[in-house]
Order: C-alpha cells, then sequence, then structure tokens
C-alpha cells in the first residue's frame, strides 16, 4: 500500500512538472465523463430504477386487441369485471378512465380548470400507495350513494391550494357539486402526469360502467406471487375468447395483451435512450483512445528515464503500476470535474419537454450514478495508462539506450496509429448513425401533416357538467363565445371539433360498417378516427376537400358525413363514395346510419411519421377543442381569447392554449432531440479523431525530420514530402474507415425504430459520411505534412 501512495505522489509531482497535458487529458476525460454520466443518470432513472410501487414487478397493464392493426386498446368496465371474476392469476384488477374529464374549480379565487380522472376504489391500494396527507379512494367510494369525495394530486395540492395541510375534509366545487378532499397524493406518483384529482368511478355515466360497447378505461392489475406474464397471457387469451362466445355482438375480435407496467411506461423512449447511450460511450472511447495516445506519447519521451531505471534495479512490475497508477489519477480527476459538468447537464435534461416521461421522473445523480460514474473514471483511466504500461514492459533498456529510443518510437509510433485507426472507425460509426436520424428527421419535416398549421390558435375548453351530457346545451353555450371571437381584430375563422390532430388517443376510435360491405371470414368490423366537427371546421383547419361538399349549418344533427380519401380508397376503390351509407354505430340495437356528401384529405393523427388513419367525420359537432385560424401571429390573440371567454360565460373555463404549429413541433419532438444529440456525439467524436490523426502525423514529422532533410537535401520536391506525410496518414485512415464501415453495417440495426422512410443501409448517407471522414482526416494530415515540406535541409541536418 506504500508503494502504491508513492507511486500516486511521484504522479501528482509529473502532472505539476506538466501542466498543459494535465489539463489537456483531465478535461478531455471530463467533458466525455460529464456526458456520459448525464444521459446514463436519464437511462438509470427512466429505464432501470424500479417504479415507486411495492413489489413493482408484478404489476401490469392489461389491454385490449382488435384485429391485427389495433394492439394497445382501452377496454370497457364490463369485461374488467369479467376479468376480475375469471382470472386466477391476478391478487386484483383495478383500471381509471384514459380521458379526464375538464372540471371547473371555483370558490378559490378565479376559477380553474383541473383535471378529474376517475378511478376505481381498489386502484391506489393495490399499487401500494400511501398517501401524503388523508387518505386514497377505497372501493366503498365506488357505491352509487357513496358520498362525492376527491382526491388531490400533489401538483394541485401545491399550485391550487398552496400546500394547505388543512385541505382534508374541507369541500370544495367542481363544476358547481360539492366534493368532500379525503387526501393528497405523494409527489413520487404519476401514474397519470395530468391528474389534478382523482374520483370515484360512481361519478360516470351510466353508460360508462355498463356498456360493453364503450371502451375508456386502462387496466392494471398485479400479479400473484409466483405468476409469470406469458402465464397470465394465456389465461386472459382464453378468458378473452370465452367473451367472445359468450358476447359476439360487441366483444367478437377482441383479445388481450398484458404488458409489465415498467415496460409499457418506457416504451416510447427505450430505444431512444439506448441509442443515446451507446453514441455517448462511443465518445467516451474515442476519448479514451486519445489519452492513450498522449499517454503513450509521454512514456515513449521518457523511454531513457525508464530504461535508467531498470538498469538501476527496479522492477517492470513496478514500473508498469506506476504508469496505471498515473492513468488512474487523470481518470479520477477528470471524473470529479465530469461530475460537476454532469450535474449541469442533468439541469439541462430537466428543462427538455421533449420526452414527456422526463416529467415524470427525478433525474438526479443517486448512488447508482455515482457507482457507474466512479466505474467509468478509474476504468477509462487504467484503460488509458495500459498501453504505455504494455509499452515499456515490452521495451529493451539495452536497445533504448544504444539507439537513443528511435526503434523503440517506431514500435509506440505502430501502436499510436492503431489508435488513431479505432478513433476514425468509431467516429464512422457516429457520423452514419447521425446521418441517418438527419435525413429521416428532414423526410418526417416534409410529410404534409394534412392542414395547415400556421396561424392556427387551439384552445381547450372545459363545460360544465350539465352541457358535458348533452351536445345541444353545449353548442348553445359555446356559439355565443365562437361568435365573439370571430369579431376580435385578426381572426379569420372559427370552428369546433371533439379531437385535434397530433392529440389524438384509443378513446376516439370507432367501429363502422359500410352499407353492402360483407366481412370476411375472420375479418373484425372496420376501426376509423370519429370527429364531431362543426361546419366551418374544415375551412378553418385548411383541410381541403377532394369530392363533393362540406357541412353546412342545416347538417347538424342530420345524417350527412364527410370521410377521408384512404377509407375513400379501401372501400369504393373504383368509384365515388358519394351517396354511399356507413352504418357508424353498428355494435348497438338501434343502428345509426350516415350517408357521406364529401372526401377530404387524410390528415395526419398521431403523428408525421405514422400511417393515415381511416377517418369518419359527422356532423354532429362536440365542443372539446376551439380553433381560431387568425391573419399573423396566433398567440398574440391568446390573451384577448381568454378574456372574451370569460366575458361571454364564466362557466366556461379556457386554458391549454396553443398553436397547431407548436403541436407539430411537439409531434417530432423527441426525434428531433435524438437527432440533434447524436449529431453533437458524431462531431465530437470527429473532433476527437482529427486531433488524434494530427498529433500521430506530427509526431511522424518530428521523427523523421532527418529523413526528410536528406531526402530534400538530395532533390526531393515539396510534393514528394507531402506525398510521404499523407500516404502515411491516409493509410491509417483508411484502415478505420474500413473497420467503422464494418462496425457500422452491424450497429445501424439499432436505429430502424428511429427512421422513417430511410433504409439502415442508405448508401448516400454511407458514401457522404465516408468522404466527409476521408477529408477530414486528410486536412489533418495535412497540417503536419506542409510543415515537414518546408523543412529547411541544412538545419535539419545540423539539429540531428
Amino acid at each position: 500500500m506504500n508503494s502504491l501512495f508513492q507511486d500516486a505522489g511521484y504522479a501528482v509531482r509529473t502532472l505539476r512538472r506538466n501542466p498543459v497535458f494535465a489539463a489537456v487529458a483531465i478535461l478531455t476525460l471530463a467533458l466525455s465523463i460529464s456526458a456520459t454520466t448525464a444521459v446514463f443518470s436519464t437511462v438509470e432513472a427512466v429505464l432501470l430504477r424500479p417504479l415507486p410501487y411495492p413489489h413493482a414487478e408484478q404489476l401490469v397493464n392489461i389491454w385490449e386487441t382488435y384485429g391485427r392493426d389495433f394492439s394497445r386498446m382501452t377496454a370497457p368496465f364490463p369485461s374488467i369485471l369479467d376479468w376480475r371474476q375469471q382470472n386466477q392469476v391476478f391478487s386484483d384488477i383495478a383500471a381509471y378512465r384514459v380521458l379526464s374529464y375538464e372540471w371547473i374549480l371555483t370558490g378559490y379565487g378565479e376559477a380553474k380548470r383541473l383535471r378529474g380522472v376517475p378511478a376505481t376504489g381498489n386502484l391506489f391500494s393495490m399499487l401500494g400507495v400511501r398517501p401524503q396527507l388523508g387518505r386514497t379512494l377505497v372501493p366503498l367510494d365506488d357505491a352509487p350513494d357513496a358520498p362525492a369525495v376527491a382526491l388531490l394530486s400533489h401538483r394541485a395540492w401545491k399550485e391550487q391550494f398552496a400546500e394547505d395541510a388543512g385541505i382534508v375534509g374541507r369541500t370544495i366545487t367542481l363544476q358547481g357539486r360539492a366534493f368532500t378532499v379525503i387526501g393528497v397524493l405523494p409527489i413520487s406518483f404519476h401514474l397519470v402526469e395530468t391528474a389534478d384529482v382523482w374520483l370515484p368511478l360512481a361519478l360516470g355515466g351510466p353508460a360508462e360502467v355498463t356498456g360493453r360497447s364503450y371502451h375508456p378505461f386502462v387496466t392494471i392489475a398485479r400479479l400473484k406471487p409466483g405468476i409469470s406474464i406469458s402465464t397470465a397471457q394465456t389465461q386472459m387469451e382464453t378468458i378473452a375468447s370465452r367473451l367472445a362466445q359468450q358476447y359476439p355482438d360487441t366483444d367478437k375480435g377482441w383479445g388481450a395483451r398484458l404488458v409489465g407496467l415498467q415496460e409499457d411506461r418506457v416504451r416510447g423512449v427505450r430505444s431512444a435512450l439506448l441509442v443515446l447511450f451507446g453514441a455517448v460511450c462511443l465518445v467516451l472511447l474515442v476519448a479514451c483512445a486519445n489519452l492513450a495516445n498522449l499517454l503513450l506519447a509521454r512514456a515513449t519521451a521518457r523511454e531513457q528515464e525508464t530504461a535508467v531505471r531498470i538498469a538501476l534495479g527496479a522492477s517492470r512490475w513496478q514500473l508498469m503500476r506506476l504508469y496505471l497508477v498515473e492513468g488512474g489519477l487523470l481518470g479520477v480527476l477528470g471524473g470529479a470535474l465530469g461530475l460537476l459538468l454532469a450535474a449541469q447537464l442533468l439541469r439541462f435534461v430537466g428543462t427538455i419537454g421533449s420526452l414527456d416521461i422526463l416529467r415524470e421522473v427525478e433525474i438526479r445523480i443517486d448512488f447508482p450514478v455515482l457507482l457507474f460514474m466512479a466505474a467509468v473514471s478509474i476504468g477509462t483511466g487504467l484503460l488509458c495508462g495500459i498501453l504505455p504500461a504494455w509499452h515499456q514492459w515490452a521495451s529493451h533498456p539495452r536497445e533504448t539506450l544504444a539507439a537513443s529510443g528511435r526503434a523503440v518510437n517506431n514500435r509506440s509510433q505502430s501502436l499510436r496509429e492503431v489508435l488513431v485507426s479505432a478513433e476514425i472507425a468509431i467516429a464512422l460509426m457516429l457520423l452514419v448513425g447521425a446521418g441517418l436520424l438527419s435525413k429521416s428527421f428532414i423526410r418526417v419535416l416534409s410529410v404534409d401533416p394534412g392542414f395547415r398549421p400556421q396561424g392556427l390558435l387551439a384552445i381547450n375548453l372545459a363545460l360544465p357538467e350539465d352541457q358535458l351530457q348533452d351536445t345541444a346545451k353545449a353548442l348553445e353555450l359555446v356559439r355565443p363565445l365562437e361568435a365573439e371571437i370571430g369579431r376580435l381584430p385578426g381572426v379569420q375563422d372559427v370552428a369546433v371539433v371533439n379531437a385535434l390532430p397530433l392529440q389524438t388517443d384509443t378513446t376516439q376510435k370507432s367501429r363502422f360498417l359500410p352499407e353492402y360491405y360483407t366481412l370476411s371470414t375472420g375479418e373484425s368490423l372496420p376501426v376509423s378516427e370519429q370527429r364531431l366537427p362543426s361546419a366551418r371546421y374544415f375551412q378553418t383547419m385548411g383541410i381541403p376537400l377532394k369530392q363533393g361538399r362540406l357541412f353546412d349549418e342545416h347538417d347538424y344533427g342530420a345524417s350527412a358525413i364527410v370521410v377521408n380519401e384512404t377509407l375513400a380508397r379501401r372501400f369504393w376503390p373504383h368509384e365515388t363514395p358519394l351517396g354511399h351509407r356507413i352504418n357508424i354505430n353498428p355494435m348497438e340495437k338501434e343502428t345509426r346510419w350516415g350517408t357521406i356528401v364529401g372526401v377530404v384529405g387524410d390528415i395526419k393523427q398521431y403523428g408525421l411519421d405514422t400511417p393515415s388513419t381511416l377517418d369518419i367525420y359527422i356532423s354532429d359537432p362536440w365542443p372539446r377543442w376551439l380553433v381560431i385560424r387568425t391573419a399573423g401571429d396566433s398567440l398574440q390573440l391568446a390573451e384577448s381569447v381568454r378574456r372574451t371567454a370569460q366575458a361571454v360565460s364564466s362557466s366556461i373555463a379556457v386554458s391549454s392554449i396553443t398553436t397547431l404549429s407548436t403541436m407539430v413541433d411537439e409531434s417530432v419532438g423527441q426525434k428531433k432531440l435524438l437527432t440533434l444529440l447524436l449529431n453533437a456525439f458524431s462531431a465530437a467524436g470527429l473532433l476527437l479523431a482529427g486531433i488524434g490523426i494530427y498529433g500521430v502525423m506530427s509526431m511522424v514529422v518530428n521523427q523523421r525530420t532527418r529523413e526528410v532533410g536528406v531526402r530534400m537535401a538530395l532533390g526531393a520536391q515539396v510534393s514528394d514530402v507531402l506525398k510521404l506525410i499523407l500516404s502515411r496518414g491516409l493509410r491509417v485512415a483508411v484502415i478505420g474507415w474500413f473497420a467503422g464501415m464494418v462496425g457500422a453495417f452491424f450497429g445501424v440495426r439499432l436505429l430502424q425504430s428511429q427512421l422513417f422512410e430511410v433504409g439502415s443501409y442508405d448508401p448516400f448517407t454511407f458514401t457522404v459520411m465516408s468522404v466527409f471522414l476521408i477529408a477530414v482526416a486528410l486536412a489533418a494530415c495535412y497540417l503536419p505534412a506542409r510543415r515537414a515540406s518546408r523543412v529547411d535541409p541544412v538545419v535539419a541536418l545540423r539539429d540531428q
């Protein structure tokens, strides 16, 4: 141990004598380690950290499936009751409504909108959630005659009730109805991030809890100890098959799919985070290779000192340990600085809104992250010290002292070239990945959303409960607001609709059946996106008319419907769909027919990179969203619209004011973030590789200055010297390029899920990135070569 401390002291003194080298080495490691730590902190928080529930590995989501195209559908409450009764694999099953109620809170200053989520009373006990204050919902709260109670989220308690500890037991007014606050949830509870208030399921309408054709509930179950997901999946398939036979009119074609709650929670970000983590680890490897190059160069410069030490009796193991300790010390110092930089990077990561799940977790440097960082810091330091240590182990003191280090320098030069080739290979892998993602992102941005988002303002409306249950009353309340907003300066058009593009969820889906269309054996009823717009919706959104006509005021409540091109092509590929009828309610005893009066263009409901859906527009407006087309900057009208809504009716709460352009940007936010970060990592890798090849070629020039002087004295031209140096650098670059192409060929498979209309082996991207990399390598080689070509033969021969 004393020897180790002595080696550490010697390493510290050595670094003090070489402050520039120490600063470059520590900063290089700190930057790469900080980036790696920041990304790992996000990975740990999102993918590795267990959910804040006891035995969270037993929790699963039960999704319904429909046909081959729909694998993540919410369920009807009667089916959930059947699952409870017939299963033998779950200890409990709970549910909550996927769409929240938009309820108005009064009595606490200005009227505010709260999102209320109905849930079964056993949800919180099944999850094992302990309230911060009071109690949670219990099964008795589900009784039809139970008192109206409300459970506050921690955010709502903080923002709306100023963290009042006495709120429990008080009465609050939502939608004009009194609710008793029974508790406050802990800050760590994020099952539904947007939920402000949790309510008993009994508050839902009778159709929600009795109808088998209405699918509004997310289902969570807890597996019994020792039961695997595959075993439970088999039993749920049996139950689903049994229900399809028992209720053929409503359950035929429906199945069940189990997904672990943790896996389901990260389904949209897992591959993106793993790609980022892999990329930042590659950058760390490039930094290690660069630092190993620096240490190898210093070891070469200290060969005479090493040879003397061995001649005086020092063992090779002692000298090898000295180099390893020096590398480890650099790693520790780089890690310490990297820790400070990582903390700053995490502040930036915490402000990213492109990944919704980042709002649900606390990204911090906790013990697992510190452990990872310590391992990375020490590991990279030792990895960087291995090559210099091995180099001195293989050296021959007698040859070193006799040859003044030249023979040994050649050996170390070969090692450095191998390291630079590895850097170039990694840089090419990063460049290809960044190139593919960039091309994919450009393709996504070029997709036509099907409407004109510029100048569109979207406002979410919260209406009183009695209007929510009656379309006519809702329209009667909203129409004066439409008229007043239409009179505002800069407003060109106003419309209402039940759901907006890019804000779609599975509850807006509805089964339908065209007249005279016969389902083939095993075919399920087709599913459409159902929209309930006002007459001016298409003009306001800028959705083009392709055939027929749009709605007018006389169509309200009538049977006129409009469909999109994709639906028309599927069912009437060789004729016009105008005049044909569709049963838009085939699951009920009283069917509802709609006659197609027009065909409009497709719009992207789920994202710019998703296929077009089957869309049906019904002339029965449901004013959940108000859409306003403006002549100028739509956000400038936001406050005027809010004041107008308050002046027209105190019963209407306005929030979530945003623009359709913002919605489009947010829909590609994850791809944009991934593309930007991977481009940043690839730029860092390329820069480090360029520095590495520049350093190697500079060393070559320094070692061969005498040779260059002799050549030029014997008549060699400047071009000959340039060729001599550039050819060696190009050889290193080509070896690295070949290795990088092999690595990229296998590595791009990890990007397949992130690409849109771009093949994983896109030849254009591979070619452009290869040419770019070789060009950078040649530029890095040219500067030392140019310096060599200007050597004065007389000076070179005299100084050697």
